[in-house]
């Protein structure tokens, strides 16, 4: 079919008569051109842009944050165009793969969704979109919040600036933000989970309110068994009621409410799914409360449970830190014990003794192995000794790097924090026992679970915080807790990097199938 110059009059006068209407109308604009079905925070969101020189909002996840500052970015770049005053949207994000990899498939997808006419006068590159008869008057551009870069983020007039994960975005880079809005059309979107009680977003909810509209999405109300209305208005004045279905899944919250042991104030439930600040103003990720339950738990030793023996080695070979090995079987830790020792090839050989003469009636899962630094040599050690099979009461050795990316690292920044999170779960839910026989080593323990705080990267995916900053607060390191913490370390993704990076670069070197992992 061709499409001639009066057909394209035609369309343009079409979309003419409503651009005054859609300027102040934004959710009319989405349900008229029939791009995506809303539900009322979203639709709240929109909203609040046009009524709102600063909107921001903290929210659960699941909740179509991404999806609702993409369909705000279009509609944005549409109406102005249509009015012909030009326009710019900034997108920005701590992390510059969440820009590329989930805002911006978004979206091209709401521009593909747009009609023909309105899509054909913008192109849409890697990182940026924009008019196709002015490159400046109306675009959109994906500039990664960096403090160093403040000045990345200057824009022009009519600006809307989209701050995703507000929690990660620097001061530096809120305050050149802050300095664009002299200008009357310009405004500020921000969306994100408030993981920090502290920094200009979460002065916006408290102490500078006055000058921001809050909106809190709690993704504990809208599940996706529930339906949920939303009012819009079309061009002649009339309300219509769309019925949309919530967007989380319930087994979703579900998950983070057994993490979490049933607490809806705990910090990974309030953050991740009710979208509330954390209470812990102590920033303590581990309760000593939560610890000290294990060492009134009766301590017993049932083979019948169907869980993996498993052992944590720490080598901690620098720095003056004791070394610690760990024993844990399902809820149970049955031996914990800590020595010094400088020499990787002596440090071996004392686990293949632990090995054969405590640990000889076990048969073990796997050794997790700290392979960082001088650990590297007793992980090779080891991994040669099992190779000649010395080690016969163990089918595998773990390399255990706590850089390695995690299991999900949407929540947790690297492995160590994967792990972590894990044992704060087993502590939760699996009412774990402390050796009885080992009291010194069992309240050590307990100290050092609880010691390490915990922080967000720029993503908000968890952090614990490392040895080396515990070390300038004046904390010893927390050894035997991070060598039970590897205990949970071991994943099928887990063993498969391992296998990966394996430096003999051979397959599962005892000639047995590969692992069938269960959780431990």
């Amino acid at each position: 079919m061709i499409i001639t110059d009066q057909d394209l009059e035609r369309e343009r006068k079409k979309y003419m008569v409503y651009a005054k209407f859609w300027l102040i109308n934004p959710v009319s604009w989405v349900y008229m051109l029939a791009i995506a079905n809303l539900l009322p925070y979203q639709a709240e969101c929109m909203q609040s842009v046009v009524n709102n020189k600063r909107t921001i909002v903290r929210s659960g996840h699941g909740a179509g944050k991404t999806f609702i500052m993409a369909v705000t970015a279009c509609w944005w770049l549409c109406h102005h165009w249509l009015r012909g005053e030009g326009c710019s949207v900034v997108v920005t994000s701590p992390s510059s793969g969440n820009l590329t990899t989930v805002f911006w498939p978004q979206f091209a997808k709401c521009m593909d969704l747009m009609p023909k006419y309105l899509q054909m006068h913008f192109q849409i590159n890697a990182d940026s979109a924009f008019c196709t008869e002015d490159h400046h008057g109306w675009r959109i551009d994906l500039r990664t919040a960096r403090k160093e870069n403040p000045d990345a983020m200057q824009g022009q007039h009519n600006v809307l600036f989209l701050i995703d994960e507000w929690s990660g975005v620097h001061k530096s880079i809120y305050d050149v933000i802050e300095g664009a809005m002299s200008d009357p059309g310009s405004r500020i979107f921000s969306i994100g989970n408030p993981i920090r009680t502290q920094g200009w977003g979460y002065d916006a909810f408290f102490k500078n309110s006055k000058l921001w509209h809050t909106i809190h999405i709690d993704t504990e109300l809208f599940t996706i068994d529930k339906e949920f209305e939303t009012v819009w208005v079309d061009a002649l004045g009339e309300e219509h009621i769309d019925v949309n279905r919530g967007r989380v899944d319930p087994k979703e919250n579900q998950k983070w409410l057994d993490i979490s042991g049933g607490n809806r104030d705990a910090l990974e439930y309030r953050i991740r799914v009710r979208g509330e600040f954390p209470l812990n103003s102590a920033n303590q990720y581990i309760g000593q409360a939560l610890a000290k339950k294990a060492l009134n738990r009766a301590f017993y030793l049932d083979e019948k449970i169907e869980k993996c023996h498993v052992l944590g080695l720490d080598p901690a070979s620098s720095g003056g830190d004791d070394i610690a090995l760990v024993h844990r079987h399902g809820p149970n830790v049955l031996d914990v014990l800590t020595w010094v020792e400088e020499d990787t090839q002596v440090l071996a050989m004392q686990v293949k003794d632990y090995l054969r003469t405590t640990g000889a009636k076990y048969k073990f899962k796997y050794i997790a192995v700290d392979a960082v630094g001088e650990g590297l040599g007793v992980y090779d050690t080891l991994r040669a000794m099992h190779r000649r099979k010395e080690l016969p009461n163990v089918e595998y050795i773990s390399m255990y790097k706590s850089s390695y990316e995690s299991p999900i690292k949407e929540e947790y920044d690297r492995m160590r924090d994967y792990a972590f999170a894990m044992l704060k779960k087993w502590l939760v839910t699996d009412d774990p026992a402390f050796p009885n026989h080992l009291p010194k080593q069992s309240q050590l323990l307990v100290e050092e679970l609880s010691a390490p705080g915990y922080d967000f990267n720029s993503r908000g995916a968890l952090k614990i915080e490392s040895k080396k900053e515990m070390r300038k607060r004046g904390i010893k390191s927390p050894n035997i807790a991070d060598a039970l913490s590897m205990t949970f370390s071991q994943t099928d993704a887990g063993i498969a990097k391992s296998l990966q990076v394996d430096r003999y670069n051979t397959k599962y070197y005892n000639n047995e199938a590969p692992l069938s992992w269960q959780a431990v």
